[in-house]
């Protein structure tokens, strides 16, 4: 039986399929939804700028770790918003 990740709000029993490449953390639609809007753009533009990032370490080119720490920080910022809305 394959591992499934859970929504990291706690109380939250919603869980999805887990594959090799997903991430340890992941949040359920409802309750990302329930995240600060500029909390989420924020989020979703850092992400897609480490994607870039990772496409370009594929050329052979030096990763900017700065891009990936911009990354991580928006996921906290996101993730502690949905928490804080979930508990009310």
């Amino acid at each position: 039986m394959a591992d499934r990740l859970k929504c990291c709000v706690p109380f939250c029993k919603r869980t999805r399929r887990s594959t090799v490449s997903d991430p340890e953390e992941w949040l359920c639609t409802r309750h990302y939804a329930g995240a600060e809007t500029d909390l989420r753009v924020e989020y979703d533009a850092a992400w897609h700028a480490a994607d870039k990032e990772d496409r370009r370490m594929t050329d052979g080119m030096e990763p900017n770790l700065k891009v990936y720490q911009r990354a991580c920080t928006a996921w906290e910022a996101v993730k502690a918003s949905a928490m804080e809305s979930a508990h009310g």
